[in-house]
Protein backbone atom coordinates (compact mmCIF):
# COMPACT_ATOMS: atom_id res chain seq x y z
CA UNK A 1 0.00 0.00 0.00
CA UNK A 2 1.35 3.45 -0.87
CA UNK A 3 1.56 6.36 1.56
CA UNK A 4 -1.17 8.10 -0.46
CA UNK A 5 -3.48 5.10 -0.04
CA UNK A 6 -2.74 4.88 3.68
CA UNK A 7 -3.53 8.57 4.09
CA UNK A 8 -6.86 8.32 2.26
CA UNK A 9 -7.86 5.21 4.23
CA UNK A 10 -6.91 6.85 7.54
CA UNK A 11 -9.15 9.84 6.71
CA UNK A 12 -11.97 7.50 5.65
CA UNK A 13 -11.72 5.59 8.95
CA UNK A 14 -12.05 8.83 10.91
CA UNK A 15 -14.96 10.03 8.78
CA UNK A 16 -16.77 6.73 9.39
CA UNK A 17 -16.39 7.18 13.18
CA UNK A 18 -15.33 3.52 13.34
CA UNK A 19 -12.95 3.32 16.31
CA UNK A 20 -11.79 -0.22 15.45
CA UNK A 21 -10.98 0.86 11.89
CA UNK A 22 -9.08 3.90 13.19
CA UNK A 23 -7.08 1.89 15.70
CA UNK A 24 -6.11 -0.70 13.07
CA UNK A 25 -3.66 1.88 11.66
CA UNK A 26 -1.69 2.23 14.90
CA UNK A 27 1.17 0.12 16.26
CA UNK A 28 1.12 -1.07 19.88
CA UNK A 29 4.08 1.21 20.70
CA UNK A 30 2.46 4.35 19.25
CA UNK A 31 3.53 7.78 20.49
CA UNK A 32 0.85 10.37 19.79
CA UNK A 33 1.27 14.06 20.64
CA UNK A 34 -1.52 16.62 20.46
CA UNK A 35 -2.22 19.91 22.21
CA UNK A 36 -5.75 18.58 22.79
CA UNK A 37 -4.57 15.69 25.00
CA UNK A 38 -4.45 18.01 28.02
CA UNK A 39 -8.26 18.26 27.90
CA UNK A 40 -8.52 14.50 28.53
CA UNK A 41 -5.38 13.50 30.45
CA UNK A 42 -3.03 15.15 32.92
CA UNK A 43 0.12 14.56 30.86
CA UNK A 44 2.71 17.36 30.91
CA UNK A 45 4.18 16.74 27.44
CA UNK A 46 0.78 16.01 25.78
CA UNK A 47 2.08 12.66 24.50
CA UNK A 48 0.31 9.32 24.83
CA UNK A 49 2.63 6.31 24.72
CA UNK A 50 0.43 3.28 24.24
CA UNK A 51 -2.27 2.06 21.93
CA UNK A 52 -4.58 1.53 24.91
CA UNK A 53 -4.35 5.17 26.03
CA UNK A 54 -4.68 6.37 22.45
CA UNK A 55 -7.84 4.34 21.98
CA UNK A 56 -9.34 5.84 25.14
CA UNK A 57 -8.47 9.34 23.91
CA UNK A 58 -9.93 8.76 20.44
CA UNK A 59 -13.07 7.19 21.92
CA UNK A 60 -13.66 10.28 24.05
CA UNK A 61 -12.91 12.58 21.10
CA UNK A 62 -15.45 10.77 18.89
CA UNK A 63 -18.10 10.91 21.63
CA UNK A 64 -17.49 14.62 22.20
CA UNK A 65 -17.54 15.44 18.47
CA UNK A 66 -20.49 13.61 16.86
CA UNK A 67 -20.19 15.70 13.67
CA UNK A 68 -16.47 15.02 13.28
CA UNK A 69 -15.42 15.06 9.63
CA UNK A 70 -12.08 15.62 7.93
CA UNK A 71 -11.85 17.08 4.43
CA UNK A 72 -8.40 16.13 3.14
CA UNK A 73 -6.66 19.05 1.40
CA UNK A 74 -3.04 17.92 0.91
CA UNK A 75 -0.78 14.92 1.42
CA UNK A 76 2.92 15.68 1.85
CA UNK A 77 5.08 12.57 1.54
CA UNK A 78 8.33 11.92 3.35
CA UNK A 79 10.47 8.89 4.11
CA UNK A 80 8.05 6.47 5.83
CA UNK A 81 5.89 9.42 6.80
CA UNK A 82 3.19 11.78 5.62
CA UNK A 83 1.86 15.14 6.68
CA UNK A 84 -1.88 15.45 6.10
CA UNK A 85 -3.46 18.88 5.84
CA UNK A 86 -7.20 18.77 6.31
CA UNK A 87 -10.14 20.95 7.20
CA UNK A 88 -12.01 19.91 10.31
CA UNK A 89 -15.77 19.96 10.76
CA UNK A 90 -15.65 23.43 12.27
CA UNK A 91 -13.75 24.80 9.23
CA UNK A 92 -10.46 25.03 11.14
CA UNK A 93 -7.33 23.74 9.42
CA UNK A 94 -5.39 20.90 10.98
CA UNK A 95 -2.27 18.95 10.15
CA UNK A 96 -1.26 15.45 11.11
CA UNK A 97 2.26 14.03 10.96
CA UNK A 98 2.14 10.24 10.65
CA UNK A 99 5.28 8.08 10.74
CA UNK A 100 5.03 4.43 9.71
CA UNK A 101 6.96 1.31 10.65
CA UNK A 102 7.97 -1.42 8.20
CA UNK A 103 4.51 -3.01 8.51
CA UNK A 104 2.75 0.21 7.51
CA UNK A 105 1.49 0.90 11.05
CA UNK A 106 1.68 4.35 12.61
CA UNK A 107 4.37 4.49 15.30
CA UNK A 108 4.51 8.26 15.79
CA UNK A 109 1.92 10.92 15.18
CA UNK A 110 1.63 14.59 15.98
CA UNK A 111 -1.50 16.68 15.61
CA UNK A 112 -1.38 20.37 14.73
CA UNK A 113 -4.24 22.87 14.75
CA UNK A 114 -4.54 26.37 13.37
CA UNK A 115 -5.29 28.86 16.10
CA UNK A 116 -5.51 26.42 19.01
CA UNK A 117 -2.76 28.16 20.98
CA UNK A 118 -4.08 31.69 20.45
Amino acid sequence: MTLQQLAHRWIAAWNSHDLAAIMAYYAENIEHTSPKIAAYFNIADSTLRSKELLQSYFEQALQNNPTLHFDLQHILEGHNSVVLIYQRMNTALAGEYLEFDEKGLIVRSKSHYKGILN
